[in-house]
């Protein structure tokens, strides 16, 4: 069984849109690959587009496994929350939301800020 997430975008009327991932949510994996590779918010409105996930990769075209895209399933679009308090009312392992400023997360009660990554060490 998947540790799932909703990964989320907050607009600029304050409203979040975001969507369903199923695999490795815990902030190890789908938070520090927020942090590391989903800065940019166009890349993040991209990653929303695909509609629900398999699981996350660095890029929406490279490691993310999208259920429309890359399963043949029918999309399930991102949807749209009125606030944070809103997206809590879903249940999920854990929640991630771009605001204005970085990735903050939830495992269903208060808001933090995604922690930073350790740094990716090269083996020899």
């Amino acid at each position: 069984m998947g540790t799932n997430s909703f990964i989320g975008q907050m607009q600029t009327d304050g409203a979040i849109r975001g969507i369903y991932c199923n695999w490795d949510g815990f902030v190890e994996c789908t938070g520090y690959m927020l942090v590391r590779h989903y800065e940019n918010r166009d890349k993040v409105a991209e990653l929303l587009n695909l509609g629900e996930l398999s699981f996350l990769g660095s890029a929406p075209n490279d490691g993310t496994c999208a259920y429309a895209r890359d399963g043949g399933e029918t999309l399930e679009p991102a949807t749209l929350f009125h606030d944070l308090d809103d997206v809590l009312r879903i249940k999920r392992d854990y929640f991630y939301v771009q605001m204005h400023n970085g990735w903050i997360y939830s495992r269903g009660e208060d808001w933090k800020p995604v922690p930073q990554p350790p740094p990716i060490v090269e083996s020899l």
